[in-house]
């Protein structure tokens, strides 16, 4: 799997190009068993919900904005009006959370965040769509990576790729790196590794000491 560093930043006329063909989609619909259970998203950090954070980190970046959610979808509602359950039952992980995102994607990309990374780059779509520029759109899927870890569940993704991951779910697959590498997906390596912590546990939640904890939105 290739891995890319960013090359440079794009321009304003690219940005708002970029931009108009984004849709972003935030995955809320787990069980949160770190959490014991609870709707990991609506837990708040600072008096905010998680998930209101990624919202106000992604929606610049992107001209609509989905919510993937599998309860509470009245509360979540209120925050984004696009509020989606997955089309499959039984709480499927989060690749049925993408599926119904790339269902209800109406523009050619999807960018796809968990509900639990407050500190989300606000130049993430601009450094993952860089590498579809670079490669003439032949590259139709992407995602995140830090110098500690991939983050499959912070990818861009070509709304074609949908009948590929339906298949990929239909056949029992439940593990989102291996469809990505299925799919031939590219990396971008980002420094700052504290934008992409999450937010899992209540203990993280309870944490005074996170860093730029007063830069979260």
């Amino acid at each position: 799997m290739n891995t890319l560093p960013p090359k440079h930043l794009l321009t304003e006329e690219e940005s708002l190009d970029t931009r108009s063909c984004m849709t972003g989609l935030i995955l809320a619909g787990g069980r949160g068993h770190r959490m014991g259970g609870a709707d990991k998203g609506l837990q708040q950090l600072g008096g905010v919900t998680l998930v209101e954070r990624v919202f106000h980190r992604l929606a610049p970046q992107c001209a609509s904005i989905i919510i993937s959610a599998n309860r509470n979808l009245i509360r979540y509602g209120a925050i984004g009006k696009k509020v989606y359950p997955d089309i499959r039952v039984g709480f499927c992980g989060p690749l049925a959370g993408i599926e119904t995102g790339l269902q209800h994607c109406i523009t050619p990309w999807l960018m796809v965040v968990p509900c639990d990374v407050p500190y989300l780059p606000l130049n993430l779509v601009s450094q993952l769509s860089e590498v579809t520029f670079l490669s003439d759109r032949q590259t139709q899927a992407v995602f995140a990576r830090t110098q500690e870890q991939n983050h499959p569940t912070i990818c861009l993704l070509h709304r074609s790729l949908l009948p590929s991951l339906s298949e990929f779910l239909n056949q029992g697959q439940r593990q989102l790196m291996l469809w990505l590498e299925a799919v031939k997906a590219r990396s971008v390596l980002f420094e700052e590794s504290h934008a992409f912590c999450n937010f899992n546990t209540r203990d993280m939640l309870a944490n005074k000491n996170h860093p730029e904890g007063n830069e979260l939105l």
